[in-house]
């Protein structure tokens, strides 16, 4: 039988704290209040789960389901898609996420408020629905915040559906259910819509949406912002996808355009993993390519390799006296599975990419 405690009763909440600061609550009070200022993330997943299961106490309570919805969804947005983004994304600066209820005749709504993102979502709604909701609200507002101003609605619909698939089937197996059928199959009905998600889908498989496309749409924002926005930026993106989409589709050894030089985005891609060639030359070669690459007035280089070169390539390539002389500067690493193939067959591999950025451009983070 369920516990009816009232905890709206003073009377009853002063007991229970009495109790708990009686047998050596003044420890754990500690213990909470430094995981909350220190840990805040982690600590709300606590509440969450604190919550939980006094609602499985207390079922005739409704306020405590309702804090433990609100709290789950906060700590899952803040910890985990804050997270994913952070760590795929250089330099990506979180914003919270706070849940907000409204009633059933009232209109969801999100809106920025003291540095925070509040998302007034319904109650009564589907737990799965309303998480998903609130995720690509997030999603939307926060991602690419600056380029977005400048790209078609088609682009910014495109990446947010992308970077929200990414992350629902990472997070809960029980969500994509839900993103699928309320937002990517409504939306890539549209031919522009999925033959740019197609070609995300080529570029992912590569592992060079987040550290590259995104990467570059980043730059291109720190470059366009408080300009008029112009139909030439529209295009350039365009062609940046077309370029991505092309060098992911390549096979070993194929030649293809790997330098694109548009009027915002000036980048060039790097292979360095021919085994015989790093043994038989060292880092010469490779040194003369870079230094050829940067005179094509590039600002960021990626060099992509095997993970069983990374040593060679960051330490021996793109050794601190090197760098220096072409006035470049390590900006990114990532260690990541990407699939390869030749004209027969496709296969996963352990790679690394280090991104190095010419020291003059300035609009970027390097720490």
């Amino acid at each position: 039988m369920p516990i009816n405690i009232n905890f709206n009763d003073g009377e009853s909440a002063k007991v229970f704290f009495d109790c708990m600061f009686a047998y050596g609550g003044w420890f754990l009070f500690f213990i909470v209040f430094v995981c909350a200022v220190f840990y805040p993330d982690r600590f709300e997943k606590f509440i969450a789960l604190f919550y939980k299961a006094l609602s499985k106490i207390f079922k005739t309570v409704p306020v405590i389901r309702k804090k433990y919805i609100q709290h789950d969804f906060q700590s899952r947005t803040n910890s985990f898609v804050n997270g994913f983004l952070k760590r795929e994304i250089k330099g990506f600066m979180p914003i919270k996420l706070k849940v907000e209820w409204v009633s059933d005749s009232e209109i969801p709504k999100s809106f920025l408020e003291n540095g925070k993102m509040i998302v007034r979502i319904r109650k009564n709604d589907n737990e799965n629905k309303n998480f998903v909701n609130a995720t690509m609200i997030f999603i939307a507002e926060n991602l690419l915040i600056k380029a977005k101003r400048y790209i078609s609605e088609k682009q910014k619909e495109s990446i947010d559906l992308f970077v929200g698939k990414k992350i629902f089937e990472e997070e809960k197996e029980d969500v994509v259910k839900e993103f699928i059928e309320d937002f990517l199959h409504p939306k890539i009905e549209e031919k522009i819509v999925d033959d740019l998600f197609v070609k995300y889908q080529s570029i992912d498989k590569k592992g060079l949406f987040f550290p590259v496309f995104i990467q570059e749409m980043i730059f291109l924002g720190e470059k366009v912002f408080n300009n008029r926005k112009d139909d030439l930026i529209i295009t350039e993106v365009t062609n940046l996808i077309k370029f991505l989409n092309n060098y992911s589709r390549r096979k070993i050894n194929e030649e293809t355009d790997n330098r694109f030089l548009g009027n915002y985005c000036k980048f060039g891609m790097i292979i360095i993993g021919k085994t015989d060639k790093i043994y038989e030359q060292g880092s010469a070669p490779y040194k003369r390519y870079i230094e050829e690459f940067t005179k094509s007035n590039l600002e960021t280089l990626y060099l992509i390799g095997n993970i069983k070169n990374k040593d060679f390539i960051k330490n021996f390539v793109c050794g601190n006296t090197f760098l220096k002389e072409i006035n470049f500067v390590i900006f990114n690493e990532k260690e990541y599975v990407s699939e390869i193939c030749d004209n027969q067959q496709c296969w996963k591999t352990e790679s690394y990419l280090l991104v190095i950025r010419n020291n003059a451009i300035k609009h970027y983070h390097i720490n």
